[in-house]
């Protein structure tokens, strides 16, 4: 396919400024738009147990808010926090815990998922830049904000395991000849 069909790539000309906003709008399109690919992305971050509470309802009484850059100051009320790395570098999660955290005035998400109590938040960095601080100044506002909250979960997905997510659920939808343009295109563009 033509580099200039996919929905991702920008004529901006091959600027970097951009990269990582464009990354993860490409994400949240991605997982608004492949149910199966959210699916997998969703068990990889959260527990067994939390993932079958929220989905074990044929009628469930919240749904899946997808969201970009969300302030973080006005996050409230929530059970589980997750607070997702996501960079070329794997980071460890038990040494998140280590960091000092980043100190701005009013924090933004990259990316921010609710499904009822649950919040994850996603912090996003297209090269090896540890984004530890930034993604721990941000879970411990929203975790303030919640006091009867669990304690943070730090989880790390780097772009090596967001592709073999991605490929194995581009593989299944090939299978059954169902194959979703936003993910291949995510895919390429990653």
């Amino acid at each position: 396919m033509d580099k200039h069909l996919n929905l991702f790539r920008f004529f901006n000309g091959s600027s970097y400024e951009f990269w990582e906003d464009n990354l993860s709008r490409a994400f949240a399109i991605c997982l608004k738009n492949d149910a199966t690919f959210l699916s997998f992305i969703l068990k990889n971050i959260l527990e067994e147990k939390i993932y079958s509470q929220a989905f074990s309802n044929e009628y469930p009484n919240s749904f899946i808010d997808i969201d970009l850059q969300q302030k973080v100051n006005y996050l409230s009320s929530y059970t589980y926090i997750y607070a997702v790395a996501c960079s070329g570098l794997e980071i460890n999660e038990n040494e998140i815990q280590k960091v000092k955290s980043r100190t701005t005035d009013n924090p933004e998400t990259d990316l921010l998922i609710k499904i009822g109590d649950i919040c994850i938040i996603f912090e996003f960095k297209r090269t090896n830049e540890d984004c530890s601080a930034q993604l721990k100044q941000q879970a411990e506002i929203i975790k303030n904000n919640s006091p009867d909250s669990e304690p943070i979960k730090f989880i790390d997905l780097d772009w090596m395991k967001i592709i073999k997510i991605a490929l194995s659920v581009l593989s299944i939808e090939r299978q059954i000849n169902n194959e979703n343009v936003f993910l291949k295109n995510f895919i390429d563009f990653v």
